[in-house]
């Protein structure tokens, strides 16, 4: 099997005892994708078949020994029946939460629905070696990726802000040495990022947070002065200044920050670079995989 642990809504999924499940198996990677024709103007009227992803399906099968205590086998059939069972209410999705730890002792974590709940496939009731085989399919709900469980934290005072050349010329209003902040993501998809910027000094409006990879900008039309707190959220798109929304203050052509590989961003104002000791500033975001 690919992952080493496995649990949803942390109740673990594999195992009752040390000596219950014998052998699991689970495709934890499969997203099914659409092949959907669409009439795009840009192709002159031809349909073609864009692939996407839609859903991600999670099928888990293991085999357990037969428990000849009757009583703990019961009570393990019906920890399981209990974490697998289907929702009942239908004024709601019920959602789970799916955690795999992989090989590598990566964290994932995805937001599933039960598919198909536990069932049994196979069995022997033989005296020697008697088992259960059990299946489960789960199925992703809001979205198919994965994300990491470990929050990263790019922040003012770590070495990964800036003071090293770029590979191309900035524009001329920066500074001789520019205060770049380099954020790193090793999967393969973007990743939304918040933002949280405290001010020490002024900074008159707008407020930009330039992508210098993406050359794109996220943008504020606000003055701040020192003990502001900003928060710019992609996950949430949300925009708060002090704990207060100020989301109608963004800039038209805004583009919500999102990190891939390596994404470079830089922070100025009106008069153009801030210098650090202006603000400080910690970027979170979590790897993601798809």
């Amino acid at each position: 099997m690919d992952f080493k642990e496995a649990k949803i809504n942390w109740q673990d999924m594999l195992k009752w005892s040390s000596s219950w499940i014998v052998y699991t198996f689970k495709d934890w990677r499969k997203v099914l994708t659409t092949d959907n024709s669409e009439n795009i103007d840009w192709v002159h009227g031809r349909n073609v078949s864009p692939t996407y992803a839609r859903v991600r399906v999670i099928t888990l099968e293991w085999v357990s020994d037969r428990i000849w205590n009757p009583l703990e086998e019961q009570s393990s059939i019906e920890y399981l029946q209990k974490i697998f069972a289907l929702q009942w209410a239908l004024s709601s999705l019920e959602e789970k939460e799916l955690y795999i730890k992989d090989l590598y002792d990566n964290e994932w974590i995805l937001n599933v629905k039960i598919k198909e709940p536990l069932d049994i496939v196979e069995w022997d009731d033989s005296f020697v070696w008697s088992y259960w085989k059990w299946r489960v399919v789960l199925e992703s709900t809001k979205e198919p990726i994965y994300k990491s469980l470990n929050e990263i934290l790019n922040s003012s005072l770590e070495w990964n802000y800036g003071w090293f050349n770029l590979g191309f010329k900035l524009w001329n209003s920066f500074n001789e040495i520019d205060n770049i902040i380099e954020c790193n993501t090793t999967w393969n998809i973007d990743t939304p990022a918040r933002i949280e910027i405290t001010v020490n000094w002024d900074i008159n409006k707008p407020l930009m947070i330039r992508d210098l990879t993406k050359k794109t900008f996220f943008g504020l039309d606000i003055d701040a002065v020192a003990w502001d707190k900003i928060v710019i959220d992609s996950e949430f798109y949300t925009v708060t200044k002090n704990w207060e929304n100020i989301l109608s203050n963004r800039l038209p052509w805004s583009m919500w920050v999102r990190i891939l590989e390596t994404t470079k961003l830089l922070i100025e104002d009106k008069d153009g670079n801030i210098p650090f000791n202006d603000f400080k500033i910690n970027i979170y975001f979590r790897n993601s995989l798809l």
